[in-house]
Order: C-alpha cells, then structure tokens, then sequence
C-alpha cells in the first residue's frame, strides 16, 4: 500500500477553478498605450519644470537684485527641453528573446511587376531611341 503525501493528489477538473482573479503575468511588457501616456507624462512635467524656474530667476533678480543667481537659473533651465525630448522619445530596451537579429536567408529579394500585355519593357525599334536599331518592318529608311 503506497503512501501520498497531503495535497500531492492532481487536481481534476470538477474541482474547484479559481477564475475570479486574474493571472499575474510579471514577465508581460506594458501595453504600448500605457507607456505612451508615462512619456507624455513626464515630458509634461519636465516641461512644467521650465516655466517657474524662468519666473524664479526673473524672481531672484528682482528680489535679490542679483544677475548670477537668475544667471544661474537660467543656465540650468535650458537643456530641459532637450531632456524632456529625449525622455519622451525613449522607449524601453526590447528583452532578449524579443532582440531583432538578421537570420541568413530571411530577407527575400524584391519581386518583379507585372507589365500589362503586350508591353515588354524594350525599347521600340525605330522611334530613335536607339539609331543602330533596324527599322521595324515595313518601314523603311528612305524618305520618299
């Protein structure tokens, strides 16, 4: 007589399914809509960062009659912009299994157009396009 450890038994599928909460998949990217609206976010708060640091400078000069300090201010409000740009524009890594690496034979060559009937993309014999060419038939060299 064998021995099973407690809750060592499969599950059948009569027995209760817990479905009323959803699986955590932590290895999932986020949606692409979500991580749109975290950039906008934080390119909308670095660029909210910009404005009162230029009305602080503008401030700090009235107020302290000190060009340095506004000076200073300034200075560090502008490459916000560029980093608020930057930031915005950056998407996160891919992770490794979703790296996109060239494989040979995966890139196939460009497949031709059809011409429509009757058009075989040579040049006309005659037209002057090219003078060795011989005329086509029944034409003939001689002006008359």
């Amino acid at each position: 007589m064998g021995f099973m450890a407690l809750g060592s038994r499969r599950r059948r599928s009569t027995d209760e399914d817990d479905t009323s909460r959803p699986v955590l998949i932590t290895g999932a990217r986020e949606s692409y809509p979500d991580e749109l609206a975290a950039r906008k976010k934080r390119y909308f708060l670095l660029m909210s960062i910009r404005i009162p640091a230029l009305l602080l400078a503008a401030g700090s000069l009235a107020l302290w009659n000190n060009p340095w300090i506004a000076f200073a201010i300034v200075v560090g409000s502008i490459p916000i912009p560029w980093i608020a740009v930057i930031g915005a524009n950056d998407r996160p890594p891919l992770s490794k299994s979703e790296i996109r690496r060239y494989a040979p034979g995966s890139l196939t060559m460009p497949t031709g157009y059809a011409l429509p009937p009757g058009v075989t993309g040579a040049p006309r014999h005659g037209t002057g396009d090219d003078p060795a060419a011989p005329p086509h038939p029944g034409e003939s060299d001689s002006v008359a």
